[in-house]
């Protein structure tokens, strides 16, 4: 993995963009549910408020988070994340840098 030493090492890297997705929960349908699905249908996740999530970069998990709701918006509150060395060397091995 290559090593980033400072910050100066992410200078021409910091104006790159990645997509953050959050996964709320997750379930388990069957074909004849998933073709019956109609609008005002509730599906049913894995997970309760106030719960945790993984957040994810470029399908990489990151870091973790809590999901709130502030005037009507969802937001995740950072709990945990990876360092920036870490991060910086995911994605320069994956070649998205």
């Amino acid at each position: 993995m290559k090593r980033y030493e400072n910050i100066a090492d992410y200078n021409s890297y910091l104006d790159t963009k990645f997509d953050i997705e959050v996964i709320m929960g997750k379930a388990t349908v069957t074909v004849k549910e998933l073709l019956s699905l109609s609008p005002d249908n509730i599906i049913l996740l894995d997970k309760m408020v106030g719960d945790g999530s993984d957040i994810y970069v470029n399908s990489r998990v990151i870091g973790y988070g809590e999901i709130l709701v502030f005037d009507d918006n969802i937001n995740i509150k950072i709990k945990d994340v990876s360092s920036a060395d870490e991060a910086m060397g995911y994605f320069y091995n994956e070649g998205r840098l």
